[in-house]
This record gives structure tokens, C-alpha cells and sequence, in this order.
């Protein structure tokens, strides 16, 4: 860990060769310099400066004997993530203080990592099926609180199967990767899209009613016909997909439900020839 004194000037007066290591800065370039001007990024300053005069005075502030997460500038201008605790020392009937910091940069890069993994499916980088349904439960107690307009699609690609046996299951990731790809394209940022298993997916559209649902999923079944996966020697792959819609309800008790309908509504665009949007309304 990096282990930086500063006088009661707000100057370094010691500096380890952690911090020389992780920082960039030799000793002998900062010792005797402001330690918030070249070690602290801009936005920090006015909290600095708010803070230090009550620090300077009694040897305590909001960021004594805690740990904190804060960025802090390197030599070189990159910024890297720290976790710091500072502590106060009275010396000589004056406070300085002492910080040590850990670079957590790596640390959050790996838990960020772990938590893409977790949470996405790692063919298409859509939601996968766990997390696709926990958002569900979310929308479904959010539509409880608020009412607020909230629909569900179902989509199934047409002919998936026949896609591998002709082409490949090479070809057919490729495929799945291409649909997820015009999905997000198509839908808005808000809609949550996951892959719930093989060549079916689902797409959770907040504050959308059942036209606006119906808007959407017909101009996703257009977007995906209209744009064949590509594949070498000019050859392409034709694609469709078949969309299942309902409208969140307030009789609507668990996700299952809604669930359940908008698989009938997918199911009769399945039975009524593909390449169509239907719709489920609960009786």
C-alpha cells in the first residue's frame, strides 16, 4: 500500500516506494509539495479546500479514520481507482495526517468482470435467462406501485433448427449474435433484452403500452427480415422471427403469469404461418 504524510500545510512529508510504484512520482519530486494539486483530480479541489481549514484546526473531517473510494491522478494523467484511509497525528501540538491507499483498479475491473459474466449471456451480451427474469420481478413490483404501461415480447427465430442443419452451428451463433445486434439496435435503451434459452428471447419495454409494444415488435419482425446474415462467397442467410406480445396487468400476480401468456401469443404467430406478431390479452 501507498503510505503518504502530509504536514499541517497540506504538504507531503513522506512517501513510501509503494507510492513512488503506484503513482509514478518519485520521493524527492514530491516532498515538500501540495499533495491535493498533484495527486487529487480537479473535481476534488473545492472539497479539499472546503475541509482542510477544519482539519488544520482540530485534526478532524467527514474523511478521518474512514475508508473511502476515490480517484487519484497518476504522473502520467491516467486516473486510477484508490481506496484511502486517512488518520490524523498530532505532532508538536499540530495535525498532520497520513493516508494509505490501495489500488483498487484491478480489484473493480475483475469484480466488474465477474458481475458481466453473471449477468449476460455469453454468446449474444444479452441479459441471460436469470437476469432477464429478476428484472422482470423488478418491472412487475414497479407496475404494482405505479401502474405504469409495461409490455413483454416473446421471439422465437423461425427455422433455427433447419439454419444449423444446413449451415452449421458456427453459422447458426452467428446468427443469433446478428439478431441481438438489430435487437438493440431496434429497441430503446430502457428495454432490457435476454436470451431465455436457444433461439428464444424476450424484451421487457417499460412505460410502453400495448400500441407502442405492437410498434416495436413490428418493426423488429420488419428490421430482421430485411437484413439477412451475410455469409461468405455473397451468399446470405434469409432470417425471421416470430414475436409473442401481452401488456402487464394489475391482476397480474408473478412473473410466470405474463410469462405464460406471451408464450400463447408466440406460440399462435408460430401456428398462424411465422413471420408474425400476435398478440395475448387474459380474459
Amino acid at each position: 500500500d501507498a503510505i503518504v504524510m502530509m504536514d499541517p500545510e497540506g504538504r507531503v512529508s513522506f512517501w513510501n516506494p509503494a507510492a513512488e510504484s503506484i503513482f509514478g512520482y518519485r520521493r524527492e519530486e514530491v516532498l515538500g509539495q501540495i499533495v491535493h494539486q498533484f495527486l487529487a483530480p480537479e473535481r476534488y479541489h473545492d472539497a479539499y479546500h472546503k475541509a482542510f481549514p477544519e482539519f488544520h484546526r482540530t485534526g478532524r473531517g467527514n474523511a478521518i479514520g474512514k475508508t473511502l473510494g476515490v480517484h487519484a491522478r497518476c504522473k502520467d494523467g491516467t486516473e486510477i481507482a484508490t481506496a484511502i484511509s486517512l488518520s490524523a497525528v498530532r505532532i508538536q501540538n499540530q495535525w498532520h495526517a497520513v493516508g494509505i491507499l490501495r489500488n483498487e483498479t484491478e480489484r473493480q475491473a475483475r469484480e466488474q468482470e465477474l458481475k458481466r459474466l453473471a449477468t449476460t449471456d455469453h454468446l449474444t451480451g444479452l441479459a441471460n435467462r436469470r437476469h432477464f427474469l429478476g428484472g422482470m420481478e423488478l418491472e412487475l413490483e414497479r407496475f404494482k406501485r405505479y401502474a405504469k404501461p409495461t409490455a413483454l415480447l416473446m421471439l422465437d427465430l423461425d427455422h433455427f433448427k433447419q439454419v444449423n442443419d444446413t449451415y452449421g452451428h458456427a453459422t447458426g451463433d452467428a446468427v443469433l449474435k446478428h439478431f441481438a445486434s438489430i435487437t438493440l439496435t431496434v429497441l430503446r435503451r430502457t428495454d432490457l433484452v435476454g436470451r431465455l434459452g436457444g433461439e428464444e428471447f424476450a424484451a421487457l419495454l417499460p412505460d410502453t403500452d400495448l400500441d407502442g409494444a405492437l410498434h416495436l415488435a413490428e418493426r423488429l419482425r420488419w428490421a430482421l427480415a430485411s437484413l439477412p446474415l451475410p455469409l461468405e462467397e455473397g451468399r446470405k442467410v434469409a432470417l425471421t422471427v416470430s414475436i409473442g406480445v401481452t401488456p402487464f396487468f394489475p391482476a397480474d400476480s408473478e412473473v410466470n403469469v405474463i410469462l405464460i401468456r406471451t408464450d400463447q401469443a408466440l406460440y399462435r404467430a408460430k401456428q398462424t404461418g411465422r413471420n408474425r406478431v400476435e398478440v395475448e390479452i387474459p380474459d
